[in-house]
């Protein structure tokens, strides 16, 4: 095991900066992500509902039917409960998993790191108004539905100071200073001129769990929106076969399951994650932190 800095806390006190390379070993974590609305858990504390009016994309899709042929519609308002589907609080959990990565440069402070989100099923609620066929309102209608297989693709920017601990595992590494960029037998990366450090195999950095809670971007969100909506055209809100009557007269415009599983990934980006198993025990003697 090898650590870095004082403690794992809010500010970044981990590798000030590094010039070699490493690689980091495919891991997984879970990202407690800001839903909307109010939450089913008791003591949880209510957020605000996802709005239409707040510059979030329109849904579109196909109601059937009127005599068998599906109408296109567009929401003109809506104002959402997103909640975890298994649980009802308003915050949602994402399963990540980053793949293993090389992280390397001169003097290096921040590594970019891929991972992917997977969205644990979504239960959204609430109401909302649609125009269809151009000509039909439906005004203030009851919606329910669930979200499934969402994956988010997430671009981290890492301040190498929430870096802490790694377990290296028999990893070798080397430290060297050369004049001149060289390729040391038995190396894997060319070292740079002046220091450099390599750890030649992978290190296992632990579980990726953000200590706070993430907010999803509205882009990101209207990137869902779009999958959404692209869903519910090729697989209509079901009204009644004849004259949408459910819809048209009744109170409610029901979503249904929508499944992601093979729609284009939404996107966003974190910037410098606190890492809830970074912590670790600083080798500093009584109140001293020098290490």
């Amino acid at each position: 095991l090898i650590t870095f800095g004082t403690e794992n806390s809010a500010n970044a006190n981990g590798i000030n900066s590094l010039s070699g390379y490493m690689e980091v070993a495919a891991t997984t974590g879970t990202a407690l992500v800001n839903g909307f609305g109010t939450s089913l858990v008791s003591g949880e504390a209510a957020r605000g509902t996802l709005n239409q009016s707040d510059g979030y994309n329109a849904i579109t899709g196909k109601a059937c039917c009127v005599f068998f042929v599906p109408l296109d519609f567009t929401t003109t308002a809506y104002n959402l409960n997103l909640r975890d589907k298994a649980t009802g609080s308003n915050i949602l959990k994402g399963d990540l998993v980053l793949p293993q990565q090389v992280i390397t440069g001169k003097r290096i402070s921040t590594a970019p790191l891929a991972a992917t989100a997977l969205v644990r099923d979504i239960d959204l609620s609430g109401t909302l108004s649609a125009n269809a066929a151009g000509l039909i309102n439906l005004n203030n209608k009851t919606t329910s539905g669930t979200i499934k297989n969402l994956t988010v693709d997430v671009a981290i920017s890492e301040n190498l100071g929430f870096f802490h601990k790694a377990s290296l595992n028999g990893t070798a590494a080397s430290l060297s200073l050369q004049s001149q960029d060289i390729q040391w037998t038995n190396n894997v990366s060319v070292a740079q001129k002046g220091w450099w450090l390599e750890f030649s195999n992978p290190i296992d950095i632990g579980k990726i769990d953000p200590t706070l809670k993430v907010d999803i971007p509205k882009a990101t969100l209207n990137d869902v929106f779009t999958q959404v909506s692209a869903y519910l055209t090729a697989n209509p809100v079901q009204c009644g076969s004849i004259i949408a009557q459910d819809c048209l007269l009744g109170s409610a415009i029901p979503v249904g399951t929508v499944d992601l599983i093979n729609a284009a990934h939404a996107s966003m980006t974190l910037i410098d994650l606190q890492l809830a198993k970074q912590d670790f025990t600083p080798n500093c003697y009584g109140t001293l932190k020098f290490c």
